[in-house]
């Protein structure tokens, strides 16, 4: 982040930067020199407003020139269907993602999504991030390019997808409840999918319930954000 906080002071002209404006530039954008001088016009504004970070960085990842977008079009059309379908479904979970929710959610079977995993294949776009006795957790080496990813597909592939993984979710969450399990974790999973989706009433639902959850622990900023998604 500190190397992020240098060029990000270089390239918008200012001696210092805020740290934590620094650490979410350099997790969007991987320290990719490219994705950050694509964004440097966009995150002018942030300096004086750190607030608007989230909305500047999201808004200018969709708009990232076509040369850029041309660099991973390229990269992913030299993968084999197979492996852009898993990159997909990863980039349709999130920049984080667990084993047993892709192999889950893939149009395919669990073998292929292991077998790339395990290959070196796809290693420019996903990497191992750690592991506990029930799964195998990966991330995607720079959250941009799972945007970049994500944006490639239609809108009703992204829908499909998330329907996909909100189902995923709920079967996880009957299944802790059955054995006695804590799933609260999962409830705001089940919003977030439900609502890119497509599926609104059951966003609400989801989103309602992730803000009860939230008051109970006394993350007031949270709930109020969750009430008004």
């Amino acid at each position: 982040a500190e190397a992020i906080a240098d060029m990000l002071c270089d390239i918008l002209g200012v001696e210092t930067i805020q740290q934590d404006v620094a650490a979410k530039v350099h997790e969007r954008c991987g320290g990719s020199p490219l994705f950050l001088e694509s964004m440097a016009p966009a995150l002018a504004s942030v300096h004086d407003d750190p607030s608007k970070l989230d909305d500047v960085l999201t808004e200018s990842l969709s708009k990232l020139s076509s040369g850029v977008n041309e660099i991973f079009l390229a990269q992913l059309d030299r993968l084999n269907l197979q492996d852009q379908m898993i990159v997909k479904t990863a980039a349709a979970i999130g920049s984080r993602f667990d084993r047993s929710v892709l192999a889950s959610t893939y149009p395919g079977t669990a073998s292929e999504v292991d077998e790339a995993l395990q290959s070196n294949r796809l290693t420019q776009y996903i990497s191992k991030a750690d592991s506990t006795s029930e799964d195998v957790h990966f991330a995607f080496n720079n959250a941009a390019v799972s945007e970049i990813v994500y944006n490639l597909m239609l809108v009703t592939q992204r829908q499909r997808l998330h329907l996909q993984i909100a189902e995923w979710y709920q079967k996880e969450r009957k299944s802790r409840q059955a054995q006695g399990l804590n799933s609260d974790d999962i409830i705001s999973m089940l919003a977030y999918h439900y609502k890119r989706s497509g599926n609104a009433d059951m966003a609400k639902n989801y989103l309602i319930a992730a803000g009860a959850i939230a008051v109970t622990r006394g993350l007031y900023a949270e709930a109020e954000s969750r009430y008004t998604e």
